[in-house]
Order: structure tokens, then C-alpha cells, then sequence
């Protein structure tokens, strides 16, 4: 099936890989990007994107 109209959560969003994979998949998608974003700037580029970036350590705190 087409990568098409999919609504996609990229864990690692802020990585090399993660913000790149994101970047390409929002042009048709409904895109969350899950990361602690320790870079600000990474952040603001996905959202001006149109990703919606969410901003979590999975690793230290609690999902809800």
C-alpha cells in the first residue's frame, strides 16, 4: 500500500535518521515525532514542517 494519508508516530524524531524520515513523511501524512529534542532547533524544524513533535525521555519519564 501507498505511504499515503497514514497517520505515522517516528520515535527517535530528533535523530539524523528520525528528523529526515519524518521530514519526508509529513509531505502526505499526519506525522508525531516522539523525542527528548535536546535540540531546540530540531524541534522547531519538524514543527514548521507540519510534524507534531512530542517532546518525552521514555526512558525517565512515565508515557501518561
Amino acid at each position: 500500500g501507498s505511504m499515503e494519508g497514514k497517520k505515522i508516530l517516528v520515535t527517535g524524531a530528533s535523530g539524523f535518521v528520525g528528523c529526515a524520515l519524518a521530514l519526508d513523511l509529513c509531505k502526505h501524512n499526519e506525522v508525531y515525532g516522539l523525542a527528548r529534542f535536546g535540540d531546540a532547533r530540531v524541534k522547531q524544524q519538524l514543527q514548521k514542517a507540519g510534524v507534531t513533535a512530542i517532546q518525552k525521555d521514555v526512558y525517565r519519564d512515565k508515557l501518561i
